[in-house]
């Protein structure tokens, strides 16, 4: 569904760190109160929560998504992600490529400027085997018949949202239910 809304509110050390939303296959970035009042006057009838425990890799490549400007933002047919994954290289930086198709977000993720690590959303895309991380990525990038949006981050460094420590238990199981009081179960 492209008008579909994904919420997403990050922890880091079993405290509220972020908070962002995936809608119409933009990605916006939100202090946990915005989350709050968006969520406070979402049309839902119903609301689904998931709680995901993830690979702190992939955290801080959504909550990239999310909260920071890409270096470089264009369809693959207009970046040349060799020469991309070259200056990583010869940089040896930290950096993340997000390959995005039909709304399916792709995370690369270069450690010390060498591929070190892929999260695929797109369930459609077949990984080919035998290839290396880079050959796979390019492979993704350069679909026959599709367009694929890069986003380039060099800028890993992230900070919690200024508002996160204001938030107890009790105050985000209220913000998650769109503002009605509800009280957690105990185990």
């Amino acid at each position: 569904n492209s008008t579909a809304s994904h919420f997403f509110l990050f922890f880091f050390n079993g405290s509220p760190y972020a908070a962002g939303e995936y809608v119409n296959g933009k990605p916006v970035g939100y202090t946990i109160g915005e989350l709050g009042k968006h969520l406070q006057s979402a049309d839902v009838d119903h609301r689904t929560i998931t709680f995901s425990e993830t690979d702190p890799v992939l955290l801080k490549n959504m909550f990239l998504l999310l909260h920071k400007k890409p270096l470089v933002k264009a369809p693959t047919d207009f970046v040349d992600l060799d020469d991309v994954v070259r200056q990583f290289g010869e940089k040896k930086v930290n950096a993340m490529i997000s390959l995005c198709r039909n709304n399916a977000c792709n995370f690369f993720f270069f450690k010390d400027g060498k591929a070190a690590l892929a999260h695929y959303a797109d369930r459609d895309f077949e990984r080919p085997e035998g290839l290396t991380l880079e050959e796979e990525m390019h492979s993704y990038a350069y679909q026959p018949g599709s367009k694929v949006e890069a986003c380039v981050f060099r800028e890993m460094v992230t900070a919690e949202a200024n508002d996160a420590r204001q938030y107890d238990q009790e105050m985000l199981l209220t913000l998650l239910a769109g503002g009605k009081a509800i009280q957690a179960e105990d185990e």
